[in-house]
């Protein structure tokens, strides 16, 4: 929230030509944790299967190589095991 502007600044902002966007990565990086995925795990997560557990109790955001949001994950437990659930994925396969 420290960048965030007001609408009457966005407003001027856009008539300057001086807005500044976040990619989406970005974006979830300024809130959460981040966890890079290799080609594999995006590709799993596109499918909505679990992967590793990230380690942590929070939400965590997973970031491709080429800096793609591809999900926001959530560790859980399934049968004993603890894995990476994708809570909602931005890069379906």
């Amino acid at each position: 929230l420290d960048v965030a502007a007001d609408l009457t600044a966005l407003a001027a902002a856009s008539h300057d030509g001086g807005i500044t966007l976040l990619s989406p990565a970005a974006a979830a990086g300024a809130v959460m944790a981040v966890r890079s995925v290799d080609e594999a795990e995006v590709r799993s997560l596109g499918y909505g299967q679990r992967i590793v557990a990230s380690g942590s109790e929070a939400p965590v955001a997973a970031i491709s190589a080429d800096g793609i949001l591809v999900a926001i994950l959530g560790d859980e437990a399934r049968d004993g095991v603890v894995k990476a659930k994708p809570t909602i994925v931005f890069a379906p396969s």
